[in-house]
């Protein structure tokens, strides 16, 4: 029989990090999530136009007719981006990566409504409205596949 009293048995390690994805991993993750953020950009921008009948993203000085798909397209492509690029970073340098990402997207959004509401000159109230309505679910939506292509979620630890 085998004396099992003094054997040390390994402690439960801490959480560690997961580890890195690969990078052309990240980048095909990161093409694919821009575009479903394109779909669901619009999809929501056109849901805000028709529902509540707001001008979200329509071009200054115009009414009614589609909004500006182009500057959306790039403005959500490089928001999501930039998204990835952030929480890849704050993964590697932060204990709760999600949680100072959450902060900067909330302040990122903060800071959105202050130059739609007091900056943008030449906008109507329904269009400021309509970019506002529009980007807070996008926000989300961007945070989640974020979130996805780099494998970092709520509850993943830092260094």
């Amino acid at each position: 029989m085998i004396d099992t009293a003094h054997t040390a048995r390994p402690t439960a390690a801490p959480q560690a990090r997961p580890p890195a994805m690969s990078p052309g991993l990240v980048l095909t993750r990161a093409l694919l999530a821009c575009a479903v953020a394109i779909t669901a950009g619009l999809t929501i921008t056109y849901l805000a136009r028709v529902t509540l009948n707001l001008d979200a993203f329509q071009n200054p000085g115009t009414t009614g007719g589609f909004p500006n798909s182009g500057a959306l397209t790039v403005g959500i492509i490089v928001a999501t981006l930039l998204a990835v690029v952030v929480l890849e970073l704050l993964r590697q340098v932060s204990p709760r990566p999600f949680a100072a990402f959450a902060v900067i997207m909330a302040l990122g959004y903060v800071a959105f409504f202050c130059v739609s509401a007091f900056v943008t000159s030449g906008l109507t109230a329904s269009q400021i409205a309509g970019q506002l309505v529009v980007c807070l679910p996008l926000a989300i939506v961007i945070a989640a596949l974020a979130s996805w292509t780099t494998g970092v979620y709520p509850d993943t630890p830092g260094q």
